[in-house]
């Protein structure tokens, strides 16, 4: 008699806040025998914590990670190894693999000329053989742990797509929900593995059960509970049952949370290199940019002459919230 397993995903997003760049969310699915978390399923292939002594994949939250001077190096050895997991070993090649590994809408990228080169190579900051390395261990101890990497991806919502969307809803919390839309669509499938999925919670916003209904079409919607740290929706649909939790720090309870933190967020620094490098031709001299509102603006004025010059338009490179 095969063992019952269970679907643990998890969604969470990365430069919702910056003034500049795109909003990147990142997912992941996960098949673990029932009864077992990730966490102890996954103990001997990965680790919570950075330690520069760990030779583990490390899943925590993106914030964790992406901290001291080897920060994207940090990134990718948790990212590039899980993309690969997901897609029987084969690792993304190119920045624009890694960009388009989940909900690909190569259209809203090529629309803005700083996103048409994505051909650079991955890994960035670390060998291609290390991370082949780490790849093929993750492999061997995801099996042995019974282990099924079923998705893992982005989204990612490039400046001028961002912007329709909010002059579409007139709120930053929704147009979140509406970036999030089509990840939930492709995890919909799953719904007949009784598949649970964690995202961390949208600002302040406690109900979701309307967007999620016209999210699913179709589904009925029922509310478990909807309180201030924790929001909790059973979803049924014709392929079988979602259960869909809206979670404050859901990075810090659901470990697929947390690795679509780290997708979320290696996905959006890689974006940002291709921005700045782009735009380090057009305004040569001009010091690059995270995208964070006082930065920004910094570089919005200095960069001035160099983007009025090439008729650069605001509302194609600047966010409107």
């Amino acid at each position: 008699m095969a063992a019952r397993v269970r679907v643990l995903a998890g969604v969470d997003e990365a430069g919702l806040g910056p003034l500049l760049g795109p909003l990147c969310l990142g997912f992941a699915a996960l098949e673990i025998p029932e009864g077992a978390g990730p966490r102890w399923a996954l103990r001997r292939a990965c680790a919570s914590k950075p330690s520069t002594s760990e030779r583990r994949v490390v899943v925590c939250d993106s914030k964790a990670l992406h901290h001291g001077t080897r920060k994207l190096e940090a990134l990718e050895r948790t990212a590039l190894p899980f993309l690969a997991a997901a897609r029987y070993g084969r690792l993304p090649r190119t920045v624009g693999e890694v960009l388009t590994a989940g909900i690909a809408r190569p259209e809203l990228l090529a629309e803005l000329p700083w996103y048409r080169d994505l051909d650079a190579p991955v890994p960035v900051a670390t060998s291609r053989r290390e991370i082949e390395r780490s790849t093929a261990r993750l492999c061997r101890r995801l099996e042995k742990a019974h282990v099924a990497v079923l998705d893992a991806g982005v989204h990612v919502v490039p400046e001028a797509e961002l912007n329709r969307l909010f002059e579409k809803t007139n709120n930053k919390s929704v147009t979140l929900f509406e970036s999030l839309t089509p990840v939930l669509a492709r995890l919909r499938p799953l719904a007949s593995s009784r598949i649970t999925i964690v995202c961390d919670r949208h600002g302040g916003r406690a109900s979701y059960a309307p967007m999620l209904a016209a999210a699913f079409p179709g589904g009925w919607v029922s509310v478990t509970r909807e309180s201030r740290d924790a929001s909790l929706y059973r979803i049924r649909v014709d392929e079988g049952t979602l259960r869909v939790a809206f979670a404050q720090k859901g990075e810090s309870r659901s470990f697929a949370c947390a690795l679509g933190s780290c997708l979320a967020k290696y996905a959006r620094e890689l974006a940002m290199e291709r921005w700045n490098a782009w735009f380090s031709q057009l305004a040569p001299g001009v010091k690059p940019t995270a995208g964070y509102y006082t930065d920004a603006m910094r570089y919005l004025r200095e960069a001035e002459p160099a983007l009025a010059k090439a008729g650069i338009r605001r509302d194609l490179l600047v966010r409107s919230r």
